[in-house]
């Protein structure tokens, strides 16, 4: 049971802390190369914008991260198979961020946003896919 719950917090740990920074990066990622990040001179005002973007992105990812880690925690002990944990992660990912856009009221066309969700959640599932609590703790039998 300990290391069940040892292994749940670090996945949500993973899920709710990293999750936003590694989406904050897919995006920024995304849109430099939506805007044809391609001279020197553009790249650096991408990187420039990274700690706005970690800013940012850490404020709006921060309840669908840590919302999808929550999920995939309670339901890590009922996937057995690794491809379900990725799957699943990605579902949940998406509907997380689904459910934050609605909550701040961005339902304009975020596609981008969606599918860095989506990325966020399947990456973060594939750092923790060895360590995830994997059975429900049954009571010792004499």
């Amino acid at each position: 049971m300990a290391k069940n719950l040892q292994r749940g917090l670090g996945v949500l740990a993973v899920f709710a802390l990293g999750g936003p920074v590694i989406g904050s990066l897919l995006v920024l990622a995304a849109l430099s190369v939506a805007a044809g990040v391609t001279e020197p001179s553009a790249a650096l005002v991408a990187l420039y914008m990274a700690p706005f973007a970690l800013i940012v992105g850490g404020v709006i990812g921060s309840l669908p991260a840590a919302t999808t880690g929550i999920v995939m925690t309670l339901v890590s002990t009922r996937l057995r198979n690794g491809w379900a944990w990725l799957i699943v992660s990605g579902i949940v990912g998406a509907l997380a961020t689904l459910l934050a856009l609605r909550l701040i009221d961005m339902n304009d066309d975020n596609g981008m946003v969606i599918a860095a969700g989506v990325a966020t959640a399947t990456i973060c599932a594939f750092i923790t896919r060895r360590w995830r609590p994997r059975s429900l703790s049954r009571p010792a039998t004499p």
